[in-house]
């Protein structure tokens, strides 16, 4: 957020009364809002559902900075890094345009996302599994390409 911590407490201070109810009906603008295909609204809508749901299972009527530290902090403790990697990209994506419609402030600034494996995600064939393979190939093409 641009400007000083006295606009943002400014801010904190107008929006009191934009409660969680209010928050989730502004989820289908901010859907409708981004540039993302289709599946991508898909995620986005689950991602945010899931953080609804987790304000309502702790009783809060407003989300918070310390909210969504949080929810990052839990849904580790399930989800793999990736997962919860896409749902805080959707979540910091959500708060950032509210922010900058002047709906609420972004709660999620300065939040880090998770640190993702880099390595290949899947696991190479087992030596049997490459003769089977082979075994299964009947031109010398393919064998070759395999090979």
């Amino acid at each position: 957020m641009n400007g000083n911590s006295q606009d943002y407490v400014n801010m904190l201070e107008n929006v009191k009364d934009l409660g969680l109810i209010e928050l989730q009906g502004l989820q289908k603008s901010y859907i409708n809002y981004i540039d993302v295909s289709p599946k991508t609204q898909q995620t986005y809508m689950i991602a945010l559902n899931q953080f609804w749901n987790f304000l309502k299972k702790h009783n809060k009527n407003n989300a918070t900075r310390g909210d969504v530290l949080l929810f990052k902090q839990e849904m580790l403790e399930n989800n793999s890094p990736n997962t919860v990697q896409s749902y805080l990209v959707a979540i910091k994506s959500f708060f950032n345009w509210c922010n900058y419609v002047g709906l609420y402030p972004n709660i999620s600034e300065n939040v880090k996302g998770v640190k993702l494996d880099k390595r290949h995600k899947k696991d190479s064939l087992e030596e049997n599994q490459i003769a089977q393979l082979i075994e299964t190939i009947d031109n010398v093409r393919d064998k070759a390409l395999i090979c």
